[in-house]
């Protein structure tokens, strides 16, 4: 009964990609079908819909390339926080530290809120 809500949140997290992926193609499909003329967008979309497998392909690896952009950013500003981290245990000891960076932490944390 313990690992059941893991098994819930396993099922969540695939459906929740799968969901993802085709909302992101379905956009896709519908940009491209923007760029040709209006009397030409029904057969456009259906040709892409034949192509989806392609189409799909291509969204995936537009998506990972923002993957990779946002975990080197990531990366990035964890190696910051922890640089700060040290220079202030450096210069102020555990006490001072651990207080300036729980509410820079906290700070941090809801900023991200407001930014997206």
């Amino acid at each position: 009964m313990i690992g059941l809500h893991v098994l819930f949140v396993y099922a969540f997290k695939r459906l929740s990609d799968t969901v993802d992926r085709d909302e992101a193609v379905f956009e896709e499909i519908q940009r491209r079908a923007n760029l040709v003329p209006p009397t030409q967008r029904q057969a456009a979309i259906d040709a892409m819909v034949l192509d989806r497998d392609n189409v799909t392909m291509q969204v995936y690896a537009v998506k990972q390339k923002e993957e990779a952009f946002s975990n080197a950013f990531n990366r990035v500003c964890w190696i910051c926080w922890w640089i700060i981290a040290a220079g202030v245990l450096y210069f102020f000891g555990w006490d001072v530290t651990f207080w300036v960076m729980l509410i820079g932490s906290l700070l941090a944390l809801i900023i991200s809120f407001f930014i997206g």
